[in-house]
């Protein structure tokens, strides 16, 4: 029986026994008198002693139920703390793939921008190198491998963009910068009859001419037919000295003066005044 229930069961048992005594004749009465104070004071401990331990249970499971709903509480609110921070992850997730796409995106962009700027720059070096063809016959070999080279590297793709750009134009300045300026150097030409050594002369990208060491052999690169070659200068005794007269002020041995010399000009040769040493 739970010890709940027994406290109203035992009150009803000592009841039960005071109206038996009651009831019993006088002498028994006297004689039980005694012995029913000492089984009721016997009773009514434990009673107290029932009640006591009622007592404790009750605050026992007072105790636990007030621990228990705390903790719960405190769960709960964990457990609350633990979905926010989920959804706050979920969404920083969300905005990192984003981000991540958006940079994959823009990495195949620039790479198709990369590789479309290789193939306009080969396109460029092919332009230049027609420039090159068509343009005044100076260092235009050397030119033509360097374009050629650079062609190669960057459809092979051992060069950046930038590297390319840069390289490209700066040969197409140094095709542009012939014009500017005159120059001399010592070197050989070959002739039908061998080769001679004297110096050659350069005025712009409008003249450039051989004279021998002796001075004897002239020539004039010219163009006819849209080739351009070497022409000896032969007979003509005015060009002949005009060209000699130039060397000599281009080499510093003669003052600065009007020199006429023929040059060419979109492929009409005519006559022009070029002076002054460089």
């Amino acid at each position: 029986m739970p010890r709940s229930e027994r406290l109203p069961f035992t009150a009803a048992l000592l009841s039960a026994a005071a109206l038996a005594v009651l009831l019993l004749p006088a002498p028994l009465r006297a004689q039980d008198e005694g012995e029913l104070k000492r089984q009721i004071r016997l009773v009514q401990e434990e009673i107290d002693r029932e009640q006591k331990l009622r007592d404790r249970e009750q605050e026992r499971d007072a105790a636990f139920f007030a621990s228990a709903n705390e903790r719960l509480k405190r769960l709960q609110g964990e457990r609350a703390a633990v979905a926010a921070q989920t959804d706050s992850l979920a969404a920083e997730l969300r905005r990192l793939e984003a981000a991540r796409s958006k940079q994959l995106s823009t990495a195949r962009w620039y790479a198709k921008r990369h590789d479309d700027h290789d193939k306009f720059l080969a396109g460029y070096c092919d332009s230049l190198a027609a420039l090159v063809e068509a343009d005044f016959p100076f260092a235009k070999e050397e030119r033509l491998r360097s374009v050629a080279a650079l062609k190669e590297q960057l459809l092979a793709g051992s060069v950046s963009p930038e590297e390319g750009t840069d390289r490209l134009w700066s040969m197409l300045m140094s095709v542009l910068k012939t014009g500017n300026g005159s120059e001399n150097w010592s070197g050989t030409l070959a002739t039908p009859s061998g080769e001679i050594s004297g110096k050659y002369l350069r005025l712009g990208a409008v003249l450039l001419a051989f004279v021998s060491d002796d001075g004897r052999e002239i020539h004039l690169m010219s163009r006819e037919g849209g080739e351009w070659s070497w022409r000896p200068v032969d007979g003509e005794s005015e060009v002949r000295g005009a060209l000699r007269d130039a060397l000599k002020v281009s080499e510093g041995k003669k003052a600065p003066g009007l020199v006429l010399l023929p040059v060419q000009a979109s492929g009409v040769e005519r006559r022009s005044a070029q002076g002054g040493a460089r």
